[in-house]
């Protein structure tokens, strides 16, 4: 995506990923929650353009974006179909979208605990993309055995600084060193996955069910 262009992102939460995009980029986002959005606003200030609205009528004009994000968010939606449609929209002929979305769940209430509508496979996200205006270019890796045992381990962790770790000082699971480990409990876990993550790197995603990160571009002409 070359310097100077817009770049939207459709469900901006607390604007986290906005705010680690390059300032050589416009940067737009909205999202649903009018108190995300004026967390967002007073985070970012003049870098970007934070609206309030639904992702089934983005508050952008059409054929004003040339890229667009949409992370976790059309698994919270009711007719997630519409809502890429309406991304479609906004975006300039030509223009890309990077959309991730769960490909599975931990246990057996997780999807209805986190409001998941569904879950998809490589398959089924493809689909719905090019029957809604996009079609999928690239798939992205999403490091699908990494991310589960992070997310477990993590889960463990947290757990073990809120409680055992709390002799010890506690605080955020971010922070929380114990006093016979030089560096972060975080770091620590990270590093021992490593191998995990640098393993998943290397797999076929195009042949992947799981591979859910995926680049749709809307055709340069209709």
């Amino acid at each position: 995506v070359p310097a100077g262009s817009s770049i939207l992102d459709a469900g901006c939460g607390l604007g986290e990923v906005l705010a680690d995009i390059p300032d050589r980029y416009k940067l737009f986002g909205f999202d649903y929650a009018r108190s995300n959005v004026e967390f967002t606003k007073r985070r970012l200030g003049a870098r970007a353009d934070v609206r309030q609205g639904s992702i089934y009528e983005i508050p952008f004009p059409d054929n004003s974006m040339d890229a667009a994000l949409c992370l976790e968010v059309l698994e919270h939606i009711e007719d997630d179909a519409r809502g890429v449609r309406d991304i479609a929209r906004v975006l300039k002929p030509g223009g890309i979208l990077i959309v991730a979305v769960p490909y599975t769940f931990y246990w057996a209430d997780y999807k209805r605990l986190m409001g998941h509508f569904r879950h998809y496979t490589r398959q089924s996200l493809s689909t719905m993309l090019e029957q809604n205006g996009l079609k999928p270019v690239e798939i992205l890796p999403n490091f699908p055995n990494w991310h589960q045992t992070y997310t477990r381990r993590y889960v463990a962790l947290r757990a073990r600084v809120l409680t055992v770790g709390k002799a010890f000082g506690g605080g955020s699971v971010f922070s929380f060193k114990w006093p016979w480990h030089s560096q972060r409990a975080i770091d620590r876990l990270e590093a021992k996955l490593r191998p995990l993550q640098e393993a998943d790197a290397k797999l076929s995603y195009a042949d992947l069910d799981t591979s859910t990160f995926i680049v749709a571009q809307k055709p340069a002409s209709n």
